[in-house]
């Protein structure tokens, strides 16, 4: 689409204007191309990160975010990330008794609700900072959604589940592991035979230092510490969310 309205946009301005120079555009000419251009670029990014990168190189991807830095907001892709796990609960209903239609009419009724889990590295390379504001933005979250936390490094500790409520906010969350970073734990404690068909999503807060984990059906989030990335490529459908410093 920005593709087709760029081309317009040439064919007016060449058709118009004199360029006695072959067919260089002139300055004013060439700052609405490029704003356009860097529109078109920002949607791109911002769909991609809800969506996936699909086939898009790590590197590449580095090249565009930085291109695009101040025009994705991170928490909207959250926000995203959370409405598209959330599930219908449909249930069959009758209307109500009518003097005027005789009888009754069958019907159903949804419910929609979402069940996340969240999953903290804890691991040695996550400092006390990182996890300071990990626990301020879960604050945020609560606000739109109850979670499940339960924190991980080379397994999850389910014994210090944390059921976060909407709405609930904490000053801090306590350190109880200091091992290293293994993403596939996760993977396999979300697709448990305890726990299958229990959440609907699940967000691994992390600063990236793993290998890549195999395996799953529930959709996943990544959320990267400020300034830190995957260590490989994610998923197609894997959403990842890199936190700015501010």
């Amino acid at each position: 689409k920005k593709g087709e309205e760029l081309g317009e946009l040439l064919k007016k301005i060449l058709s118009m204007d004199e360029h006695p120079d072959g067919n260089e555009i002139g300055e004013g000419d060439a700052q609405v191309i490029s704003g356009i251009l860097a529109e078109a670029v920002a949607e791109a990014v911002a769909e991609a990160e809800s969506r996936g990168w699909g086939s898009v190189s790590a590197s590449k991807q580095g090249e565009l975010r930085a291109m695009v830095s101040n025009e994705v907001d991170w928490r909207s892709i959250l926000r995203q990330f959370i409405g598209r796990c959330r599930r219908a609960n449909a249930r069959s209903t009758w209307s109500r008794r009518n003097r005027k239609v005789p009888g009754m009419a069958p019907g159903r009724t949804r419910n929609r609700t979402s069940n996340i889990a969240v999953l903290m590295d804890q691991s040695g390379s996550m400092g006390n900072g990182a996890l300071e504001l990990l626990a301020g933005e879960l604050n945020c979250l609560s606000g739109r959604t109850g979670f499940d936390l339960f924190p991980f490094d080379t397994k999850v500790m389910v014994e210090h589940k944390l059921i976060w409520k909407k709405g609930m906010t904490v000053d801090s969350i306590p350190r109880v592991m200091c091992g290293g970073t293994v993403f596939q734990c996760c993977v396999d404690f979300i697709h448990s035979k305890e726990m299958r068909g229990v959440y609907d999503g699940y967000i691994i807060l992390t600063d990236g230092g793993s290998s890549k984990p195999s395996g799953g059906r529930v959709r996943r989030a990544y959320v990267l510490t400020p300034g830190e990335q995957l260590a490989f490529d994610a998923d197609p459908n894997d959403i990842v969310v890199r936190m700015t410093g501010e």
